[in-house]
């Protein structure tokens, strides 16, 4: 069989527990750094590397006993029993040619709020935007990137939901305006937990404007950001707005030759942006 055929299954977190039910009793929370305790076996023992792997699985098992203790059942296994198992296969990286394990498949749960689907969908994101930047700084070799945030009030967890339901529709109004100064943006909600345990919900865009934005009438201040943003999400105060452009490295600090500094430099805001699939 050709190597690039082979195929290893390496569990994590195994704790061997007989029919585990969703409310069962599990043991304390293990912390990554211990991967030989209470008999356990960590990715990270066998690929050292790949040790976010054992962090967001962590944070799963702690996710699973609050939605067991909520009286979530489904989604308390779901999150549970989410890449118990990653299957990994050897295979030629594109660039030098070097056999490296790369997933091959894994059972995930695809629940909204499992840490692991979550980074999973983070990494997609940013893999798509980053395959399509080239083409699009070939296309618009002028234009310049900011980082744009929008917030609103906390609220309590039971109107979490409409409150981004509401902001989603103030962020289509807002980019339907005629005076919108963005050629292109890419968009993530983070939520954020108050000290009063509520909700603070806001967005992170990176915007693609034209070069003329940052020169002129086309230039938009924060105090201006707040109030477009105030009348597109129909609220009766003002509400904390930042914007920040994104600038380019000097040729110096890039980390090697051949590097293209300008794509560097939004491949971090996209990263940025694209963490926020869902952040808790």
């Amino acid at each position: 069989m050709p190597v690039k055929n082979r195929l290893t299954s390496i569990p994590i977190h195994d704790r061997t527990k007989p029919e585990r039910g969703p409310r069962e009793a599990w043991p304390e929370r293990v912390e990554p750094k211990a991967r030989a305790a209470d008999g356990l076996q960590f990715l990270a023992a066998d690929s050292p590397s790949d040790e976010t792997w054992d962090t967001h699985r962590d944070y799963g098992d702690q996710l699973s006993e609050m939605l067991a203790a909520a009286t979530m059942p489904g989604p308390a296994a779901r999150v549970r029993d989410c890449a118990e198992a990653l299957f990994f296969q050897l295979r030629a990286d594109s660039g030098t040619g070097e056999l490296k394990w790369k997933l091959r498949s894994a059972p995930f749960c695809h629940y909204r709020h499992c840490p692991i689907c979550q980074w999973r969908r983070s990494l997609r994101t940013k893999a798509i935007v980053m395959s399509a930047l080239p083409t699009i700084l070939q296309q618009y070799p002028t234009a310049r990137f900011a980082m744009l945030t929008l917030t609103v009030r906390n609220v309590p967890i039971a109107d979490l939901r409409q409150t981004i339901l509401a902001m989603n529709k103030g962020w289509k109004r807002l980019i339907e305006r005629k005076d919108w100064p963005a050629l292109g943006w890419v968009r993530g909600v983070e939520v954020t937990a108050g000290e009063d345990c509520t909700a603070h919900p806001h967005y992170h865009a990176l915007l693609m404007l034209p070069a003329s934005y940052f020169s002129g009438k086309a230039y938009v201040p924060t105090k201006e950001w707040v109030q477009r943003w105030r009348q597109s999400a129909r609220l009766d105060y003002d509400p904390i707005c930042d914007i920040r452009a994104i600038r380019v490295k000097a040729v110096s600090q890039v980390p090697s030759e051949g590097t293209d500094a300008r794509l560097l430099a939004i491949s971090s805001a996209v990263s940025e942006v694209a963490k926020y699939a869902t952040k808790t």
